[in-house]
């Protein structure tokens, strides 16, 4: 017989070992709904929805969709705050539970909300959290939850009035596009400024910056664009004169500077903006360091990578100010985008299948493609400036369109993308990355280039952006590594920023390396297939030209990438990427019979040896060609991390080691390993 107090006391042992129990673990499943059922009201309710959860993932028949409901509905007798969040995750944390929990838990979380307001604030504020996360996902209606948002709160406690303001921002950047909707958000957080007395008055004017920002940065003419920047900047400035050690509107408030500077081309203003906006991560990182964050939180290194990224460019965009055809403005709005998307998820939702958050989206095709062309631009003057140049023929035209754009129409509005693509099948079967070029370039290319030239410029032009935060796999990489290199003293500011940086394009070429067979550009050798007997074998300069081509093109490295530099440690650096003064060293290596870790340990000291005189983080890419008649590693099994010391009291340095997989059958000619 399963009672209640068994259900309970089988939930809490099983939790006790970390893990959840299954359905026929803790009964009859008819019984066993019940009891669940009973428990969404209790402090176990977290346990007893993870049960249910896990039973959903492999309910195709729906037998576990009336017991779900039910379950959702009982939460309105939950009176633990730390028990009703923990459930809310739970029931939303996949696309299954979130569409038949939803509406239910929406209804449930709005239940006698007026009176659980006054007599118990904080389990009301928690609740208006669910319920909005529910709308926010689509499921449900905003309406009822817009009610209760944008209620007056002048006789509200101020336990719940404190956190109206996030929330009130999270529905705006989701809800940006309806101005029915975001027209009361905005009022009730302007009351709240004038509310000193509630203590969100800050909260509030910071969320109206934010606004303000978004706002600004999805503009497509100048002028608008820097007046929204000046009004979120102002607003920005008053939260943090309202309270103090609000490092979040001290860092927006510095980024907006810095893009004001652009526009003016004030070369001191930007210096000083970045100077103290460095200073400011610095100290938010160190606030911040070891504190406890929930999963859906951990893509944190997105923001702050987008953060630190921009410190980059601002520290060493001075000299180019004096560049005519510099779209500076341009740029530095695109890379104040990256930073709001990346920094402002405020709660965790369902998206395509994936636990992600919900985080608003900047969409400026005019910053977006000037900053794409400025990158080209200067990767490729870059690479024309070296003795023996290595990106293809084919980006002379390109570098001649973007020229001839700029001399012709500078700073102009794009034109629709029916009339920016005048052979789409074209494009698609051959270059599909040229979709995200201006009209005017593309056109340009088409009429004067080949399939096999544009397939060329397709590949310096798919380096540019690489998806890092968006890749499952790529992101748990690099949080693995940084999480490795976190409490070394010299992983900080623009060391840090550096490291990243090289760190994300190098996972990403390992994607592109892993995934897509044949040369990375036409005319190149082809250094993945399967290698014939008697065939000459790839070289470490074959994988040293892919990785530069790959690392010339993205925006925080474009013109930054050189290969075969000499006298650094008394030697000659295979790939050399120098920002400001600091220097990120890769050594590349061909391995033929022995890939695994301990093998590749043997080329640390020299790779290690060209970081002595810098900051002390390098990395060896090897080209793995050796027998894999039996499969690859997986993808997340090619990055890993190193100390090295050469000596027993020498400081410590840091070496990423990366393999690219070369010499790969095709999956239909692996043979099983015996084991």
């Amino acid at each position: 017989m399963v009672t209640l107090a068994s259900t309970q006391e089988r939930l809490i042992q099983a939790a006790s070992t970390g893990r959840i129990p299954t359905v026929d673990e803790l009964g009859q499943s008819d019984q066993v709904a019940r009891q669940l059922t009973e428990l969404a009201s209790t402090p176990v309710a977290p346990l007893a929805a993870g049960v249910l959860a896990t039973a959903m993932a492999d309910d195709t028949a729906g037998t576990w969709t009336s017991t779900v409901r039910s379950f959702a509905a009982g939460t309105a007798a939950q009176s633990s705050v730390l028990a009703l969040a923990d459930t809310i995750d739970i029931l939303l944390a996949t696309p299954a539970t979130t569409a038949v929990a939803g509406p239910g838990l929406h209804d449930a979380m709005l239940r006698d909300f007026d009176t659980l307001v006054s007599d118990h604030p904080h389990l009301a504020a928690a609740r208006l959290e669910g319920a909005l996360r529910v709308a926010l996902s689509g499921t449900t209606t905003p309406y009822l939850v817009l009610d209760r948002l944008t209620r007056g709160v002048e006789q509200m406690p101020s336990e719940y009035v404190e956190v109206l303001p996030r929330l009130l921002g999270a529905a705006l950047d989701t809800w940006a596009g309806d101005e029915a909707l975001t027209r009361p958000l905005r009022t009730t957080l302007q009351r709240l400024t004038e509310l000193d007395d509630l203590g969100a008055d800050a909260d509030a004017t910071f969320e109206l910056g934010c606004d303000a920002l978004r706002a600004a940065l999805n503009a497509t003419d100048e002028p608008t664009v820097l007046t929204g920047i000046q009004a979120a900047e102002q607003l920005f400035t008053i939260a943090g004169n309202s309270e103090e050690d609000r490092d979040d509107a001290a860092v927006y408030r510095q980024a907006c500077r810095a893009v004001i500077a652009f526009a003016r081309r004030d070369r001191e203003a930007v210096q000083a903006a970045s100077v103290e906006l460095e200073q400011l991560l610095r100290q938010r990182r160190a606030w911040h360091l070891n504190t406890h964050l929930p999963d859906w939180r951990l893509h944190r290194l997105d923001s702050e990578t987008a953060w630190l990224n921009l410190v980059l460019d601002l520290r060493t965009a001075g000299d180019r100010l004096a560049e005519a055809t510099w779209l500076d403005t341009w740029t530095a709005i695109a890379e104040l985008g990256k930073v709001y998307e990346a920094e402002r998820p405020r709660m965790p939702q369902v998206v395509t299948g994936l636990s992600t958050v919900i985080k608003p989206v900047i969409e400026n095709a005019v910053a977006e493609n000037a900053a794409l062309l400025d990158q080209l631009k200067r990767a490729v003057e870059a690479d024309r400036k070296r003795p023996q140049p290595v990106l293809p023929a084919s980006a002379d035209a390109l570098l001649g369109a973007i020229r001839n754009r700029e001399s012709h129409q500078h700073r102009r509005s794009l034109t629709t993308a029916d009339d920016a693509e005048p052979d789409g099948a074209r494009l698609q079967r051959t270059a599909p990355s040229l979709l995200r070029l201006d009209p005017d370039v593309l056109a340009n290319l088409l009429s004067t280039l080949d399939d096999t030239d544009l397939a060329a410029v397709d590949a310096l032009v798919r380096a540019a952006a690489p998806p890092v935060a968006e890749h499952p796999v790529l992101s748990t990489m690099r949080t693995n590594i940084i999480d490795r290199l976190e409490h070394e003293p010299h992983f900080v500011g623009e060391a840090r920023a550096a490291v990243i940086a090289v760190l994300e394009r190098t996972l990403t070429f390992l994607l592109d390396r892993y995934n897509r067979g044949g040369p990375l550009a036409p005319g190149m050798k082809d250094i993945i297939k399967k290698i014939k007997p008697g065939e000459k074998r790839p070289v470490e300069a074959d994988l040293q030209q892919e990785f530069y081509i790959w690392l010339a093109a993205p925006w925080e490295l474009a013109g930054r990438v050189h290969t075969e530099v000499s006298d650094v440690s008394t030697g000659r650096i295979d790939v050399h990427i120098r920002i400001g003064e600091i220097v990120v060293s890769t050594e590349v290596k061909r391995e033929e019979t022995d890939a695994s870790q301990e093998n590749l340990n043997q080329y640390l000291a020299q790779a290690a040896e060209y970081s002595g005189s810098n900051i002390p983080f390098s990395q060896l890419l090897v080209l793995d060609i050796s027998d894999h008649r039996h499969g690859t590693r997986s993808l997340i099994d090619c990055v890993w991390t190193r100390s090295y010391t050469p000596t027993d009291h020498a400081s410590p340095r840091h070496v990423i080691a990366a393999v690219v997989i070369g010499n790969r059958p095709t999956p239909r000619f692996l043979t099983t390993r015996t084991i």
